[in-house]
C-alpha cells in the first residue's frame, strides 16, 4: 500500500494489475490442484468401479483415444484437469504428462506465494526438485520472490539448496540478489546442517559473483549511494522503489556488463508467461531482436524534429510508469512535412528489413520468438505499412531523466536518435540482447528497430537534452492511449 500511495496513478494501475494477476493465478492453481487431487483419488477406486468404467469404454478398451471415450489432452488441460487418457493401460508417457502438469502448477504456486496450494501439490506427487526450461527449480522461484514459508516447505520435501539454474545461480544467489534476508538465512541454516554454509556463501554463479560478494554489495553500496541530487518529483519515489539491479543501470549509471540480464529480468516481476517468453527471447541471437540502420534521417530533418518538440511539447502521464512525458504527437502529414517523403518512406521500410534479418538469423531459442508468435516474423508489418502512432520525445535531467525497462505494445518499434549520444550526458538506450544488457550508442539519424519482445530502457540523463523520434507499427496492437496518424 505504501508503493501505491506514493508512486502516483500509473504505479497504482501497475500494482492493481499485479495483484489481480496473483489472485487469478492463485484461484486457477487452487482449482486445478483440487481437480488433480480428486483425479488421484479416483484412481484408488474399487475393482467393481473399474469394471463399470471398462464397460463404458473409458479405460482398458482397444481403439483410439476418442473411441475409448477419453478426454483429449487439449480439452483436459482447457478444463483444468490433468491428461490421464492412458493411465489405466500403464502408459508411462501419460504418467509423465500428469507429473509435468502438477510440477508446472507447483512452479506457479511457488512464484505467486500460495503456500497452501504448494503444500497440496507436494502431498499429491509434485516434485520439489522439478526444473523448468531455464533450469529453475521451485526453490529458485520461492527465493526470487521472497517466500520464506514456501522455501521452508520445499526444503522439508527434499528440495536441494545446491541446485543451480542455467547461469549457475543457486536459490541463495537469488535471495541475496533481491535482498530477501529471511530466505537467505533459511538456506544458510539448511546448508549449515551438513556443514555447507561457508561453501554456499563462497559459491559463485556464472558472472563470477558469490553470495558473499552480493551481500557485501548490498551492505555497502546501498548506504554509500544516496540518490543523485536534482531528480524531479515522482522520479525520486520511483528510484527508491526500483529493484537494485534496475536502479544500478538506470539511476546510478553502472556499466551494463556489471549487471546480470537475468537479474534485471527477474526484478521486473513479469507475469509468468510473459517472463518465460522474454527469457527465451533473451537467450536467442541478438539479430532476432534488433536492427540498426545508420543515417535514416539527415541533420536537417533531425533539427526540424528537435525544434518541433521544443516548441510544442506536451506533458501527460505515460502508460508505462505514470510519470510525465515531454513529447509531441505527429500525424503522418506532419511527419512528412518535417522530414520529407523519401525519409518517411525509408522509415516505413524498416520493419520489413527487421523481418528479413530475423528470418536470416535462423530459429529462435526454444519457447522464444516463432514465425507466428507476437513479435515473430509473420506478425511484423509488411514493407511500406504506415505507423499507427508517431511522436518525438525529449529527455532532460529536470523533466524526464530516464525510462524504466519495458516492452512496447507495438508489433514493431522504430526509434531514431535526433542527436549524437555524445551531445548529452547519460541518456543511453539499454537493451537486453544476446543474453546480456547492452548499451546502444547511436549517432544522429541512426534508427534501431525491434519487436515487442525486446526489453529496453533509457538510462538517466545527467546533462543536456536527449531527443528521439518513435514510430509504432502493427495494426491490432494499439494501446489505449495510442492515436491515429
Amino acid at each position: 500500500s505504501l508503493i501505491v500511495k506514493k508512486d502516483g496513478r500509473g504505479r497504482r494501475r501497475e500494482a492493481t494489475r499485479h495483484v489481480r494477476f496473483l489472485l487469478q493465478l492463485r484461484g486457477r492453481a487452487e482449482i486445478r490442484a483440487l481437480q488433480t487431487v480428486r483425479h488421484k483419488e479416483k484412481q484408488k477406486q474399487s475393482p467393481l468401479a473399474e469394471t463399470k468404467q471398462r464397460r463404458r469404454g473409458r479405460i482398458g478398451s482397444q481403439g483410439s483415444q476418442h473411441e475409448r471415450g477419453s478426454m483429449p489432452s487439449s480439452t483436459a488441460l482447457a478444463h483444468g484437469a490433468p491428461d490421464r487418457s492412458n493411465a489405466a493401460s500403464g502408459d508411462a508417457s501419460s504418467d509423465d504428462s500428469e507429473d509435468d502438469d502438477i510440477d508446472t502448477l507447483l512452479m506457479q504456486a511457488c512464484s505467486a506465494g500460495s503456500e497452501d496450494v504448494a503444500s497440496t501439490l507436494l502431498r499429491h506427487g509434485a516434485s520439489a526438485s522439478t526444473r523448468d526450461e531455464h533450469a529453475l527449480c521451485p526453490l529458485h522461484h520461492a527465493a526470487w520472490n521472497g517466500h520464506t514459508g514456501i522455501a521452508r516447505l520445499l526444503l522439508s520435501h527434499g528440495a536441494d539448496w545446491r541446485a543451480r539454474d542455467r547461469r549457475g545461480a543457486t536459490a541463495a544467489h537469488l535471495a541475496a540478489q533481491f535482498r530477501h534476508a529471511d530466505v537467505l538465512a533459511l538456506l544458510l541454516e539448511a546448508a549449515g546442517e551438513v556443514g555447507g554454509a561457508k561453501a554456499l556463501l563462497q559459491s559463485r554463479c556464472g558472472l563470477g559473483r558469490s553470495v558473499q560478494d552480493t551481500v557485501a554489495d548490498f551492505a555497502t553500496a546501498g548506504a554509500a549511494r544516496p540518490l543523485p541530487e536534482g531528480i524531479p518529483p515522482g522520479f525520486t519515489d520511483q528510484a527508491s522503489a526500483l529493484a537494485w539491479p534496475i536502479r544500478r543501470l538506470l539511476v546510478d549509471g553502472d556499466a551494463p556488463e556489471a549487471v546480470s540480464a537475468a537479474a534485471v529480468l527477474k526484478a521486473m516481476r513479469l507475469p509468468w508467461r510473459q517472463y518465460q517468453r522474454a527469457a527465451a527471447a533473451l537467450e536467442g541471437p541478438a539479430e532476432r531482436l534488433m536492427l540498426r540502420a545508420a543515417g535514416v534521417l539527415d541533420a536537417r530533418a533531425c533539427a526540424a524534429l528537435r525544434d518541433k518538440v521544443d516548441s510544442s511539447a506536451q506533458q501527460r502521464p505515460d502508460s508505462v510508469d505514470g510519470l510525465a512525458d515531454h513529447q509531441v504527437d505527429l500525424t503522418a502529414a506532419q511527419l512528412e512535412a518535417l522530414v520529407g517523403r523519401p525519409a518517411l518512406e525509408a522509415l516505413c521500410r524498416l520493419p520489413g528489413a527487421l523481418a528479413a534479418q530475423m528470418a536470416a538469423a535462423g530459429g529462435p531459442a526454444e519457447g522464444g520468438l516463432t514465425e507466428a508468435s507476437p513479435g515473430g516474423v509473420s506478425s511484423l508489418p509488411s514493407a511500406g505499412e504506415r505507423p499507427y502512432r508517431t511522436f518525438v520525445r525529449r529527455f532532460t535531467p529536470a523533466e524526464r531523466p530516464w525510462f524504466t525497462f519495458h516492452g512496447d505494445t507495438a508489433t514493431a518499434t522504430v526509434n531514431v536518435a535526433l542527436a549524437d549520444d555524445g551531445s548529452h550526458g547519460g541518456g543511453r538506450l539499454l537493451a537486453m540482447l544476446g543474453g546480456r544488457v547492452q548499451r546502444i550508442d547511436r549517432a544522429m539519424g541512426e534508427a534501431t528497430v525491434h519487436p515487442s519482445e525486446l526489453l529496453h530502457a533509457v538510462s538517466r540523463t545527467t546533462r543536456g537534452t536527449r531527443y528521439s523520434l518513435v514510430l509504432f507499427f502493427g495494426r491490432g496492437q494499439r494501446s489505449q492511449d495510442s492515436c491515429e496518424v
